[in-house]
């Protein structure tokens, strides 16, 4: 029977047993690797699925590199200020440590935001409250600096030009458990019925005015206002809000504390 994993983020797959077995005995696939195969009402992780059997890691035949997540074996990493690294990423780790950058692929605990790098997967618990995940959300984040909302003074045109030309991206993959899936689900319709029915409203009232004038302006009004708070609950209501982001790295808010506090410290 044919087997999905998930790989950075995204399903995987299908590949045979015997591709999946050989993808665990690398390293490929550890215990935190979420697995389906037909027939699974959800995904499972790996150690829940072969939970008397040691992973390749554990036995020492192979490890992580702290700074790019590839998998080597054991005798190949050097150890440099208490991780482990390949060769391949030494001198980029022998950069970071002269220039004080802190060390590993993360994500790491900035105050109350999370810090990862561009591509690289998040905990394998909800980011909202920590519970184990049932689903991954990708979503592309964009950044700008909060003083290029100045140009939104000369007028709305040059503020989304500036911003385009200067706007930073990241794409991430958001776990979420079940319970909150659900509550981003009824946030998402909550903004589309919200929305739509300010649209209504204003051509309602537009299409009102023909025979009552008097009409157009309550139910545009409304329309309008209805709208706008439709557009504020968006933002309010994100599952997750970027803070910074820079060639490498993107800050995340509203991440859940349990999970944050699990996380290195950010020193960079």
């Amino acid at each position: 029977m044919d087997w999905h994993y998930e790989k950075d983020g995204s399903s995987a797959g299908p590949v045979s047993e015997a591709q999946l077995q050989a993808m665990r005995a690398s390293g490929e696939i550890n215990g935190h690797t979420r697995v389906w195969k037909a027939g699974w009402p959800d995904w499972q992780q790996a150690s829940q699925v072969w939970p008397d059997e040691q992973p390749a890691t554990a036995q020492g035949l192979v490890a992580p590199c702290s700074e790019c997540n590839r998998f080597y074996p054991a005798s190949e990493l050097m150890r440099i200020d208490n991780v482990e690294v390949c060769p391949t990423c030494k001198p980029t780790v022998i950069d970071k440590l002269r220039q004080g950058v802190t060390l590993g692929a993360g994500p790491w605990q900035d105050g109350k935001q999370m810090v990862v790098m561009k591509d690289t997967p998040l905990p394998d618990k909800c980011f909202k409250c920590g519970a184990p995940p049932v689903k991954v959300v990708k979503k592309t984040l964009t950044w700008h600096h909060p003083l290029i909302y100045l140009a939104i003074l000369p007028g709305m045109l040059i503020y989304i030009i500036v911003a385009l030309c200067v706007r930073k991206t990241a794409k991430v993959a958001i776990p979420l458990c079940r319970d909150c899936k659900r509550a981003r689900t009824r946030k998402l319709a909550l903004t589309w019925l919200g929305s739509l029915s300010g649209l209504g409203l204003i051509f309602w009232g537009i299409a009102l005015g023909q025979t009552d004038p008097s009409l157009t302006g309550i139910f545009a009004i409304s329309g309008a206002i209805l709208l706008l708070a439709s557009l504020l609950w968006v933002a309010l209501a994100q599952t997750v809000v970027p803070k910074k982001i820079d060639k490498t790295h993107a800050w995340l808010a509203k991440g859940a504390h349990s999970v944050l506090e699990t996380l290195p410290q950010w020193r960079g």
